[in-house]
């Protein structure tokens, strides 16, 4: 499919066949549907059948010598087979079992049974705002999946104990056994295309790339087929959500969990994160301290937030149909009460509750607490310098550099609107520095200013490195308006610099010996960093890096860390673990792309490295 806008064109010509001939608008989702199924099946018979035929023609022509030729189709079946067993990891999140909460064990079994849905074999507790049904095949591709159900605490926290109800009854609709089964079975295939085209681009390798270049063509179309019945769907399973819970508590939940959602993004975490500037450690317990939040919800804050989300239009990008839309097909109102004196929290988890928030505060303040302790000693020396500059600007004109690191601690310390006056002046003194333009550009975009767009393409066309920021920015602006036109322009612009990526990405990963190698030229921090790395892998005895740059992305790096290793490595093994670790811990000044390898492989790559002045980075003594 050539363009967003005719992708929306397709969407809307569909609706129109489903309402008018739904029969054979669901024959061709159905057929869709199986033609991805047909081939990974076909993939699947293919690949066995040269497994053995190979291995048939050596037997019976007891030629031996036709190993050299057989390993070819023997290789491409391995391929295949691995492709098609790619693994489909669970949910993150801390994995309940019925002794801490029998009650929500009860509530969930009582609501699966009523809604006649699957059996669901693992709770996953997690610290987000959400909750889902997901199917994790056992077999990769090859199905037998396990059913997970993921409740986030603050949702849960959220809503009183019916409104739970009707979302554990929404969610358990997608896995019905008895209503809407034909969509319920479309509604999976689309979950389970959706999380297998985003593994197979992580993975990359030549094997997945072959699915990728099917479901590249497949994914568009059968989206674009199935999105009709998912949105029916989610229509469905707010039908059953009203069946077991009612409807007044289905469409209060649908209100508590547009408004609080929005209200924790927005305002709880910000806030939270801004105490970063005075606090020189992270709040001890911002969960549980979210959670009494969620409870209690003053009600205008609450109702401001409903408003927009009601306010908000369908989008062709999304399945689940507006706030509004959903509500209507209800038949009730826009209520829910945003102060609850018990939750469903509360009533389900029980002493649970308060450990599992314990937990997730410890876990948090673990994680965050070294990003904190440096980010507030950066805001302390960002202060210093921003004083200093400030009576510098009382004694006259700031020199260009000293007005752009202005503005930009301007905006690291107090936000986008004291920043937004000095960028402007910043802009309009020097209208040809590319950071200043974008910053200003990128602040009006924000906060919906046409006049942002210009500066941001300005930006683009004066600075390379731009480009990708800029494209994205502009793509979501569009977006928000529903401007296809304009989210085609820029999906083209981002497509492109992905290529061109793409191609860099192979060029500045392949090193060879007649390569122009470089000295490295990272700083003495991240060498440091890298040294301590190598030094905890007990096999390798050396390590040299180099750089080089290639013709797609002048601009962009690609360095090679050459790892020696110890004789007994070859008798205890672990050296791809070891390359591993490193690769895992090292980060380079500035983007790039990173090849690590082994000394072995190629005695004239490595005395090309050799050659190179400051390449040796680590000896082991």
């Amino acid at each position: 499919m050539r363009s967003i806008a005719e992708y929306h064109d397709l969407i809307v010509r569909l609706e129109r066949l489903a309402a008018e001939a739904p029969t054979r608008y669901l024959w061709r989702v159905g057929l869709l549907a199986v033609l991805g199924i047909g081939f990974v099946a076909a993939a699947f018979v293919a690949a066995l059948g040269l497994v053995i035929g190979a291995a048939a023609l050596i037997l019976v022509s007891k030629k031996f010598v036709l190993i050299k030729v057989a390993w070819i189709p023997l290789v491409f079946a391995w391929m295949i087979l691995k492709a098609m067993w790619v693994r489909i990891p669970p949910p993150e999140g801390r994995l309940l079992v019925r002794r801490e909460a029998p009650q929500l064990f009860d509530e969930i079994e009582a609501v699966r049974q009523a809604v006649k849905a699957q059996r669901i074999h693992r709770v996953v507790v997690t610290p987000d705002f959400n909750a889902a049904v997901a199917q994790v095949p056992r077999l990769g591709l090859l199905g037998w999946p396990q059913n997970y159900l993921v409740v986030g605490l603050p949702l849960m926290a959220s809503l009183a104990r019916e409104e739970f109800r009707a979302v554990l009854a929404h969610e358990f609709g997608h896995l019905s056994r008895h209503h809407a089964r034909f969509g319920n079975w479309i509604y999976r295939i689309r979950q389970t295309w959706y999380r297998l085209l985003a593994i197979l681009e992580q993975e990359g390798s030549f094997s997945t790339r072959m699915f990728a270049k099917f479901f590249d063509w497949y994914a568009p179309y059968f989206n674009a087929y199935s999105f009709v019945l998912a949105r029916a769907n989610e229509y469905e399973a707010d039908r059953a959500s009203a069946r077991v819970a009612g409807a007044g508590a289905a469409g209060s939940a649908l209100v508590a969990v547009h408004a609080k959602a929005a209200y924790l993004d927005s305002q709880y975490w910000e806030k939270l994160w801004a105490g970063v500037r005075d606090r020189a450690e992270p709040p001890a317990a911002p969960f549980s301290e979210l959670l009494a939040r969620c409870r209690e919800l003053p009600a205008d804050v609450g109702k401001a937030y409903a408003k927009v989300a009601l306010d908000a239009k369908p989008d062709i990008t999304d399945t689940h149909p507006s706030l509004a839309e959903r509500l209507q097909a209800l038949g009730v109102p826009a209520r829910t009460s945003y102060a609850l004196e018990r939750s469903a929290a509360d009533e389900l988890l029980g002493p649970a509750l308060a450990a599992l928030a314990a937990e997730q505060d410890r876990r948090w303040h673990e994680q965050v607490a070294p990003a904190w302790r440096e980010r507030h000693a950066a805001v302390a020396e960002e202060r210093k310098r921003f004083t200093a500059i400030e009576a510098q600007a009382a004694a006259g004109e700031l020199p260009l550099e000293a007005a752009w690191e202005r503005a930009r601690l301007a905006e690291s310390l107090d936000g986008r609107f004291a920043a937004l006056p000095l960028y402007r002046q910043l802009v309009e003194r020097h209208p040809g520095h590319a950071p200043a333009v974008y910053a200003y550009g990128r602040m009006l975009v924000q906060g919906g200013d046409a006049q942002g767009v210009v500066l941001v393409e300005k930006a683009m066309a004066l600075d390379a490195e731009a480009e990708q920021s800029g494209a994205e920015l502009l793509f979501e602006y569009c977006r928000g308006r529903k401007d296809l036109a304009g989210m085609d322009r820029w999906q083209a612009r981002l497509d492109r610099l992905a290529e061109a990526r793409n191609k860099a990405r192979i060029e500045l990963t392949r090193f060879e010996p007649k390569d122009p190698l470089q000295p490295h030229g990272v700083s003495a921090a991240t060498l440091a960093k890298l040294a301590g790395a190598i030094a905890e892998q007990r096999k390798v005895k050396r390590a040299w890096l180099v750089r080089k740059h290639g013709r797609h992305l002048p601009k962009v790096p690609g360095y090679l860390l050459l790892l020696e290793f110890g004789w007994t490595s070859h008798l205890s093994g672990g050296r791809s673990q070891a390359v591993s670790a490193v690769l895992d811990r090292f980060a380079v000044d500035e983007d790039g792309f990173v090849m690590i390898r082994d000394a072995t492989e190629s005695r004239r790559l490595r005395r090309a490295v050799e050659k190179v002045p400051g390449a040796l980075v680590f000896e082991r003594r």
